[in-house]
């Protein structure tokens, strides 16, 4: 191999490992803090505890434990939790298929109008699982869930719509006619039903802003977003940022994966430094790199001591945050950040 190939190939592996699945220890983090708050009776803990063992982060996969810590969840109310123990039972993950257990946690998930399990509730009546075969019901809880802005309920909504007006019904007996003769006819253009698209291409498709501006941290205009087998990959353009006397410009690199039915979604992400200047500063500078979220006066506090004392350089920085996702619709995004941090997305 000559020279030059041999730098075009150093080239294009540094430049893959900056979206190199490096998350582990962050996911070890968050699993231990988790774990902590599950045993102590969290029922929001619970719930994100037995969804990082089906997915695998932070631990090894386990979706007989994720079927437990759920239950639990389940068992103290929070309306997640009903929807995504009354699926398991319904797939048979972590558990043997129950249907009669399956639709008692999805029906009161749905009667709490988790759009999720109305849309899952939906199916059951369609396919006659546990209960009667009833286009009617199932149509009732889709537009349910439509209203709600679940993001397949509206192609599933015309489909059943369809079926159902197709469904044999009871017609009275005419009088004999006298037979008509028999003229031919062109056959009709099948219609190609288009369901919805997947999640992921949802999310990429979205210009998501945050408070009205461009998300750095999800498909927008202010990043590159391509879409791969393993998940969506972005990269922002070149912003500008400051945290005390060092003013900077960086980049922000974001991995979106694990998407599910339900349409939620995981992201990591972390900071790019390109380069770095001392300024003077006669006071406390807020860090703009965070300059879209709302925080309480005490962490601001803690956020300017540790500003203090870190040295910002250059290159790929080793904080990766995290960032649990729900599709609410096709124009809503909420995310959790961190350690519990709430954002809102929109799309036009």
């Amino acid at each position: 191999m000559n020279t030059r190939s041999l730098i075009l190939l150093l080239a294009f592996v540094i430049s893959f490992s900056a979206f190199a699945d490096n998350s582990d220890y962050v996911w070890n983090d968050q699993f231990t803090a988790k774990l902590a708050k599950a045993k102590d009776g969290d029922r929001r803990a619970q719930y994100d505890l037995g969804n990082m063992y089906i997915k695998g982060q932070g631990t090894t996969k386990d979706t007989k434990t994720a079927f437990d810590w759920i239950g639990k969840s389940a068992k103290q109310g929070y309306v997640k939790a009903k929807y995504k123990l009354g699926f398991m039972n319904l797939n048979g993950i972590g558990t043997a298929k129950n249907l009669r257990t399956a639709n008692k946690w999805l029906s009161q998930a749905a009667s709490e109008n988790y759009a999720p399990a109305q849309f899952a509730l939906a199916g059951m009546y369609v396919d006659g699982l546990h209960v009667k075969q009833d286009y009617a019901e199932a149509i009732t809880w889709l537009k349910k869930a439509k209203a709600s802005g679940f993001w397949k309920a509206n192609s599933e909504l015309k489909r059943i719509s369809a079926l159902a007006k197709r469904a044999p019904r009871k017609i009275a007996k005419a009088a004999p006619q006298a037979p008509r003769k028999a003229v031919a006819k062109k056959p009709a253009r099948k219609k190609v039903e288009r369901g919805e698209p997947a999640l992921s291409a949802i999310v990429l498709a979205g210009n998501w802003l945050q408070r009205g501006k461009p998300s750095k941290f999800l498909p927008s205009k202010v990043n590159d977003c391509q879409l791969r087998e393993a998940g969506i990959f972005c990269t922002s353009n070149e912003l500008k940022g400051q945290s005390g006397s060092s003013r900077f410009s960086y980049r922000i690199e974001v991995v979106m994966r694990d998407f599910t039915e339900a349409g939620e979604f995981s992201a990591t992400y972390r900071n790019n430094i390109l380069s770095v200047e001392q300024i003077q500063v006669a006071a406390a500078v807020p860090d703009e790199t965070d300059e879209d979220e709302e925080v309480s006066a005490e962490e601001q506090a803690e956020r300017e001591q540790a500003r203090a004392s870190r040295q910002i350089s250059t290159g790929l920085q080793a904080t990766i945050h995290t960032l649990e996702c729900q599709l609410e619709n096709v124009k809503a995004i909420n995310c959790i950040k961190d350690h519990g941090r709430s954002i809102k997305l929109t799309s036009r």
